[in-house]
């Protein structure tokens, strides 16, 4: 009876680990590389059972801090990754493959993760990209290079320092630049001999007449001409219904005012073509 329990314990003991996400596990937390070095992650897991496996994944954490998912598609790059080899092995290591790696399980009842794993250049390691060139030509004809010789990168106590050398050239073609204005240029070299601080302030608003003269006219504007004054005597247009109202009042006042004028000439208009005949008449008979 004994000996049928501890089988029986046994059994239960077994579904209970195959009924489970993988157990996964790494020999590996930090590694130190060298530019286009080939590394193999190593990663395990348990039970080991290939068929009942879904897929096998690693993870990405960039020195960016990104977080991606390895394309074990590009064979030319990766290696490994699947449930009967699920160790990663990169090749010709860039800076782009330094970061964090894990690898992850998964099968019928869940995902399984590994530890960490960091991948870094070695103190004091450094890498030079590939030289560009790039070329521009001006409208004049001349032509700049700008030489990009190589970025160099330093790795030291856990800090990157990038360095870029660049170089700039010039070649003419011989074409004539921009003329240059001779009497400006004249001025240019004049003051760049004198020292003014040999001049007095009156000696020198005496020196600079003409300049500041010839300032003050082409800065001198008609006052007629500014906006202020345009707007004194231009009437803004007002849509409000208060100020046509009131326009309305203003013009029937006035209307009203001329209309009382001209009625009372006419009550007196008689009176008036009388006094203008006896005026008349009198200046005739003299």
């Amino acid at each position: 009876m004994t000996s049928h329990k501890r089988v029986q314990h046994t059994d239960t003991s077994d579904n209970q680990i195959q009924c489970s996400p993988p157990k996964v596990s790494t020999s590996m937390s930090m590694e130190t590389v060298d530019i286009g070095q080939t590394l193999t992650l190593n990663c395990s897991y348990m039970i080991y059972d290939p068929n009942s496996i879904l897929h096998v994944k690693w993870e990405k954490n960039s020195t960016s801090g990104d977080l991606s998912y390895i394309d074990t598609s590009d064979t030319s790059k990766y290696g490994g990754s699947v449930a009967t080899n699920p160790s990663l092995t990169i090749m010709n290591i860039n800076i782009n493959d330094l970061g964090g790696y894990w690898c992850e399980v998964k099968n019928s009842d869940g995902i399984g993760k590994s530890p960490y794993i960091t991948v870094q250049l070695p103190q004091g390691g450094s890498f030079i990209t590939q030289a560009e060139t790039t070329t521009a030509t001006s409208i004049h004809g001349s032509t700049s290079t700008v030489t990009e010789k190589g970025t160099t990168s330093t790795i030291e106590k856990g800090t990157t320092s990038t360095v870029t050398e660049k170089v700039t050239t010039m070649t003419d073609k011989g074409e004539e630049m921009c003329p240059c204005n001779c009497d400006y240029k004249a001025k240019l070299d004049y003051w760049a001999t004198q020292n003014v601080t040999n001049y007095t302030f009156e000696e020198l608003k005496i020196i600079l007449k003409p300049e500041l003269d010839k300032l003050e006219k082409e800065l001198r504007v008609d006052k007629q001409n500014l906006s202020a004054v345009i707007r004194k005597l231009t009437s803004a247009h007002d849509k409000r219904p208060s100020a046509r109202h009131l326009g309305s009042f203003g013009i029937v006042f006035l209307i009203v005012l001329c209309l009382l004028i001209f009625a009372s000439d006419l009550i007196s208009i008689k009176q008036h073509i009388i006094t203008i005949k006896r005026i008349w008449n009198i200046k005739v008979k003299r």
